[in-house]
């Protein structure tokens, strides 16, 4: 597996066929097959030879003989619900399928309107249109097959499933698709799954084809679009700032989405922005071409713009040298055989095409036009532009010369990134106008020419000084020109407006000093207003802080001052609870009176007891070695004899403490008083 139309394996019935059909019975199998497998089917051989054998059974398709007829919309709509008509353009022989409430009123390969026409009318009928494992297809089987990379249509065939062919174009595999979803539905769908008319090159192409197709194809476009791997995760082209190369992933560099669910984000930006840097990102500056430099840069400044970042917070690395600045854009574009529809009065037109205007004066990148397209919603359009004197006179224009109107929601981005709309025409000596033209084959003569508002950079791409469109920040207006081929019209016209300087949307600090020095003054005498209040306000608050300042530092001062007396009274508290505690030890301990007063003495300024059990115990040491050395004797209770052996024992006594004193190195005189003061306390 797979088969081929050639391999010796093929079933019997299949190797009987003729090349045809052995080629669509190989080609359906194997695709069955393949997309079985890749959706965790089941038994996918059986379910492959089911779909492919359908292919040998015989059609139930007949075909009511052919007739000529004078068509209308509303016939065709009938025709259309008894069973499915096409359509053949008597110009170039194209078959038109038609469907109800979806008649098509021009040829989508000429252009050629299709009401009113002499035409062949086919009416087929089909089988039973029961699709594998679904329920009934409408009136049998799908409409048309699609390709969902290139857009190429193919007419069904009925038993041969649209998986089992590939695109005559580029070879991608088919898809089909009823056609009955409403435009709005699609458009809806396509939002759902992330696959837009802005985005998708194949989604645009279908709706200008008036081919719209259903949630199966809009799910197998997502899948057929290339995309690139990074960091484990697949990412459309939409998502790199540098693609020179839609279909091949490789080419594409600086990526702007951080991940397929957060898509832009700031970060994301910043990592683009860092490779234009000197020292690039995480080291690494990006080789782009240097005529391709300008547009990149500009594409992820459109990036930061969308996140709303203000310009003076976008990273130096992508912003231009020269400084932004307002200028008015005026662009023409000349109309196309197939863009007026007679039949509906209406019209579409192209707004602004990306890339270079025909002077070379400005850039228009698809990401600006991409965004900004909104500002030309609803604009009213009308016959010619205004003169320079017009323009000061009237600028809000003359309800005589207003012919057309931009339709609600119509302003849309093409294929090809340009801003498209589609217009109603609302005066009949246009429409007649036009019809006339394009009866001659000469509505090309006939021109749309836009002005608008924009903020640009100056900067050099592809070898020409320009102005870098950044952003349209106002459409003005829509007219319908005379527009020579060439389009010298707009550039003459360009050429003439010296005044635009002084245009309120580009008009600069010098010229509106020149024009209008009344409004500068007025604008000056309110500033000066704003600033003298301000600077009154901050007075007060000066005031009012400064004597908040000098309230704190009174508090403070008091509060120091309160702290220190609280700590004073405490340690004075302190120290008079450690007295009595010392007073209390001494008076305890079983001392002489003498020795006792000595300890109160040496402790009367302590604030602790700290130490003062320690020298009770060392007084009561001293005594208990002056006794051991029969210095002192009959002390204590006892008491002596006679008068005279007291008088010894205190004279001995007496010496001995003296003695020990000096020989703590107190003086003679100061051992002497000691020495008695310790004899009569005992």
């Amino acid at each position: 597996m797979p088969y081929r139309v050639d391999s010796p394996d093929l079933p019997p019935n299949v190797k009987k066929l003729d090349a045809k059909a052995k080629a669509k019975w190989v080609a359906t199998w194997n695709a069955t097959f393949e997309r079985c497998q890749s959706t965790g089917g089941e038994d996918c051989e059986a379910q492959a030879f089911r779909i492919a054998n359908g292919t040998i059974k015989e059609t139930e398709t007949t075909e009511i003989e052919s007739e000529e007829a004078t068509i209308t919309k509303g016939m065709a709509n009938a025709m259309g619900r008894t069973g499915k008509t096409k359509l053949t353009c008597p110009v170039c022989g194209q078959v038109v399928p038609v469907y109800p409430g979806r008649y098509p009123t021009k040829c989508p390969n000429c252009g050629e309107p299709l009401e009113g026409r002499d035409m062949t009318t086919t009416t087929e009928t089909r089988g039973q249109g029961l699709g594998v494992g679904k329920s009934r297809q409408q009136d049998g089987g799908t409409d048309v097959c699609l390709c969902p990379q290139c857009a190429t249509t193919a007419e069904h065939e009925r038993g041969i499933p649209c998986t089992s062919q590939t695109c005559p174009k580029c070879g991608t595999p088919m898809v089909g698709t009823d056609a009955h979803e409403s435009l709005d539905r699609v458009l809806e769908l396509c939002a759902e799954r992330e696959v837009t008319a802005d985005h998708d090159r194949a989604i645009t192409r279908w709706i200008e084809q008036g081919v719209v197709p259903d949630v199966a194809v809009i799910d197998a476009i997502r899948e057929a679009r290339p995309m690139k791997t990074e960091d484990g995760q697949k990412f459309p082209a939409e998502a790199y700032a540098y693609v020179p190369d839609p279909d091949k992933p490789s080419t594409w560099k600086l990526r702007l989405w951080e991940s397929p669910s957060l898509k832009v984000t700031r970060k994301q930006l910043g990592a683009a922005a860092a490779a234009f840097s000197p020292g690039g990102f995480r080291g690494q500056k990006v080789q782009i071409p240097a005529e391709d430099v300008a547009k990149v840069k500009g594409r992820i400044r459109a990036a930061y713009r969308a996140l709303k970042v203000e310009p003076k917070n976008i990273p130096k690395a992508v912003k231009e040298n020269e400084p932004m600045k307002r200028v008015i854009a005026r662009e023409a574009s000349t109309l196309l055989e197939s863009d007026y529809d007679e039949a509906l009065g209406e019209a579409t037109i192209t707004i602004i095409k990306p890339g270079f205007n025909e002077s070379k004066q400005r850039f228009y990148p698809k990401e600006t036009l991409a965004r900004d397209y909104k500002v030309f919603e609803g604009l009213k359009m009308f016959a010619d532009h205004q003169t320079s004197a017009e323009e000061r006179a009237k600028p809000e224009r003359s309800i005589r010369e207003w012919v057309a109107q931009i339709k609600p929601k119509s302003v849309f981005v093409a294929e090809d990134g340009s801003i498209k709309a589609r217009v109603a025409i609302i005066e009949d000596w246009l429409k007649g106008k036009m019809s006339n033209l394009k009866k001659a084959g000469l509505l090309s003569e006939m021109g749309t020419s836009i002005v608008a508002a924009g903020e640009a950079y100056k900067t050099e791409i592809e070898g020409h000084k320009t102005d870098f469109i950044e952003r349209i920040v106002r459409g003005r207006s829509v007219d319908f020109v005379t527009y020579p081929g060439a389009g010298g019209m707009v550039e003459c016209y360009e050429s003439a407006r010296p005044e635009d300087e002084f245009d309120v949307d580009v008009i600069t600090l010098e010229g509106l000093k020149e024009r209008r020095p009344d409004i500068i003054e007025q604008v000056a005498a309110e500033v000066k207003g704003t600033l003298d209040g301000e600077i009154r306000s901050m007075s007060e608050s000066e005031r009012e802080l400064k004597e908040l300042k000098e309230s704190v530092d009174t508090l403070t001062a008091e509060r120091d001052e309160l702290k220190t007396k609280i700590a004073a009274n405490e340690a004075e508290k302190a120290k008079l609870e450690a007295q009595e505690s010392i007073k209390s030890l001494i008076a305890e301990a079983e001392l002489p009176d003498a020795t006792k007063a000595r300890l109160t003495d040496q402790f009367v300024e302590a604030e602790t007891v700290d130490g003062v059990a320690e020298a009770i115990e060392a007084a009561k040491k001293e005594l208990a070695e002056l006794t051991e050395a029969g210095i002192v004797k009959q002390l204590g209770n006892t008491r002596p004899a006679d008068d005279n052996d007291a008088g010894k024992v205190a004279e001995r006594l007496h010496e001995a403490m003296k003695q020990h004193y000096q020989e703590q190195g107190y003086d003679n005189d100061t051992a002497e008083q000691m020495a008695t003061t310790y004899v009569k306390g005992h």
